[in-house]
């Protein structure tokens, strides 16, 4: 998805539109597709994103222009800095650390090589 004109740092740009469905119907949907455009909303529910929208649309990148924002089981992409015409919007999807691993491909400088989240990192035991 590209931006058509020039939008504004803060601007909420689209909202993440589609059947809200429990975590169980998720993991159940997501067996029998091969492709997903979830939205987990930290509260046992997730937006299962309809691809015919814009919302599911943006792509991830780890040097975003945008970031997602929940609101009341609402989720909106907003601008994170000025964006001109032309430019792809995106967000950084930050899939758990912990889930499957999804390679990234965004080419960005200091791409991290994942969509997901970096593990947390554990106190390193300390030296005798």
């Amino acid at each position: 998805m590209f931006a058509t004109e020039r939008i504004r740092k803060g601007t909420r740009i689209v909202e993440y539109l589609g059947e809200i469905i429990t975590d169980e119907e998720a993991d159940r949907r997501d067996r029998g597709r091969h492709h997903v455009w979830f939205f987990d909303l930290d509260c046992g529910h997730v937006i299962d994103g309809d691809p015919r929208l814009p919302g599911p649309c943006v792509n991830h990148s780890c040097r975003p222009n945008c970031f997602s924002e929940i609101c009341e089981s609402r989720v909106f992409i907003i601008a994170d800095r000025s964006i001109q015409p032309g430019e792809e919007l995106t967000y950084d999807y930050r899939l758990e650390a912990d889930a499957k691993v999804w390679r990234c491909r965004c080419g960005a400088p200091g791409c991290r090589g994942t969509i997901n989240r970096r593990p947390r990192r554990t106190a390193k035991a300390s030296r005798r």
